[in-house]
């Protein structure tokens, strides 16, 4: 974990060098496994490593998204993988 923080403080301080202004938020690494999200919504429920109390559920698929900061839509489904079929 302190090698990745130390990874993304490096990136953060050559980010600033080029101008950009970093987050005023802490660093948290973290993996999201599940979002719920509906176009135009705003985000319900993140279900990321670093909040695992999720409960239970069954998952039917794998669905990558890619995340276009600032842009619309937000969400980009890049594959689709149906699990059992």
């Amino acid at each position: 974990m302190e090698l990745l923080k130390l990874l993304q403080n490096n990136v953060a301080e050559e980010n600033r060098k080029l101008g950009y202004v970093p987050e005023d938020r802490p660093y948290r690494p973290h993996i999201t496994l599940a979002r719920k999200y509906r176009e135009g919504c705003k985000l319900a429920t993140d279900i990321t490593m670093t909040n695992p109390q999720f409960g239970s559920w069954t998952a039917d698929a794998l669905v990558i998204y890619r995340t276009n900061m600032h842009h619309q839509p937000m969400y980009e489904k890049v594959a689709d993988i149906p699990f059992g079929v």
